[in-house]
């Protein structure tokens, strides 16, 4: 796996992060010096998913973590996003305030959303299900109705990414 931060503001996030994640069976992460220097060659920002996938292939990584940040509303937020890169697919997006209150609490947070998707990684693209999952409307339009509503399109997806061999291609926030 290669934790990339989109910028250089990020890189003790990026390590503490690397170091966390070390410890988890089957892990293993890319050299940070091999990393810099590719992404130093590349110049290329980690934008998008594509970028997260190219830069991968080019480190010959099972996966990618990009950490970036993004400001939505009045708050700054780290979002980490969770690539496999040999199916091509963003598994998983994790977002937390920032800077976090403690980032050893953000670090494991982001383990242990991550630890359950890290063994779709080596799947083969014949052995995935992908779904598309846009959402879920009420056929009411009581205020029960859209409580449940909203509560379906949180918890159904959430539920099916659990799913050893299931992923799910878009989601909503």
């Amino acid at each position: 796996i290669a934790v990339l931060p989109a910028a250089q503001s990020l890189d003790v996030e990026t390590d503490i992060l690397g170091v966390a994640l070390s410890h988890e069976p089957g892990v293993t992460l890319l050299e940070r010096e091999e990393i810099r220097r590719i992404l130093g060659e590349q110049a290329q920002a980690l934008s998008t998913a594509e970028d997260c996938l190219r830069l991968g292939a080019i480190l010959r990584a099972d996966g990618v973590i990009a950490l970036r940040r993004v400001r939505v509303e009045q708050q700054e937020l780290i979002v980490a996003d969770l690539v496999a890169v040999g199916l091509g697919y963003r598994l998983d997006e994790f977002a937390y305030r920032y800077p976090a209150a403690s980032v050893d609490k953000w670090v494991e947070d982001v383990r242990t959303r991550f630890a359950r998707q890290l063994s779709k990684l080596r799947l083969q693209p014949k052995d995935v299900i992908p779904l598309s999952f846009l959402s879920m409307r009420a056929a009411a339009g009581t205020t029960d109705a859209k409580v449940l509503e909203r509560s379906l399109n949180f918890l159904l997806p959430a539920r099916l990414i659990s799913e050893p061999r299931v992923i799910v291609l878009e989601r909503q926030h």
